[in-house]
């Protein structure tokens, strides 16, 4: 089932509550170039694939609150959900089926929901536009928070943004995170 635009931004929530399992969202757009700007041309599948595997996104809306999320250049993810006690294990990918542009999907498990949408996991969710990347605040080189050891750091909170405070409180010594374009 589709869902409004602003509430597709790239999660279904993930949240471990109570052995209930996870709960999580689904997907992201960009047409962000290999350049880096978001308002910029729009970049191919095999740039966007170069532009989102092997970095981490810690991106922020409202409704969700910080999130952070490594992208394994095979198509793993490992979302960081404020108030998660787990990392979210799910899948991503890239589809060029919206007029050559590059959509971005995400899948997470069919035990996943999704609060701010009220989507249940299980199913590809994709977009395509600049959408990502109004909400991404940081894209990082690699996973410097070690996400897709499937261990986290600590308790995201919503407000644990931008990158800088995150690695502190995670306890990553100065300089352990490097930030590159947008």
């Amino acid at each position: 089932m589709p869902h409004p635009p602003f509430l597709r931004q790239h999660l279904l929530v993930a949240a471990v509550v109570l052995g209930f399992g996870p709960v999580l969202s689904g997907c992201v757009p960009t047409d962000v170039p290999a350049g880096g700007s978001a308002t910029g041309p729009q970049m191919t599948v095999p740039a966007a694939r170069s532009y989102y595997g092997g970095h981490t996104f810690l991106s922020y809306d409202p409704g969700h609150g910080a999130q952070i999320e490594y992208l394994d250049p095979n198509g793993a993810s490992f979302l960081w959900y404020p108030g998660n006690r787990a990392v979210l294990v799910g899948a991503w990918k890239l589809d060029g089926s919206y007029g050559g542009r590059p959509g971005i999907c995400f899948r997470y498990g069919a035990n996943t929901y999704n609060p701010v949408t009220q989507a249940r996991g299980g199913d590809w969710d994709c977009v395509v536009g600049s959408f990502h990347a109004l909400f991404v605040e940081e894209r990082l080189v690699g996973d410097p928070f070690n996400l897709a050891s499937g261990k986290l750091p600590y308790v995201l909170g919503k407000n644990d943004h931008p990158a800088s405070v995150a690695a502190r409180k995670a306890g990553l010594p100065a300089g352990a995170i490097q930030s590159v374009p947008k």
